[in-house]
């Protein structure tokens, strides 16, 4: 039994942390193109 609710919490852990990781991917990206657009950077 608690072996099944250790393996429930890791994988919501796991998730949690793609989440997590997704987010500040997205953010630092948006963080880019915003500062690139108020310098007028156009590298890409």
């Amino acid at each position: 039994m608690l072996d099944a609710i250790n393996g429930m919490m890791l994988d919501m852990l796991a998730a949690i942390a793609q989440k997590d990781y997704e987010d500040r991917k997205r953010r630092a990206a948006e963080a880019t193109g915003d500062r690139r657009q108020a310098t007028g950077d156009r590298r890409q």
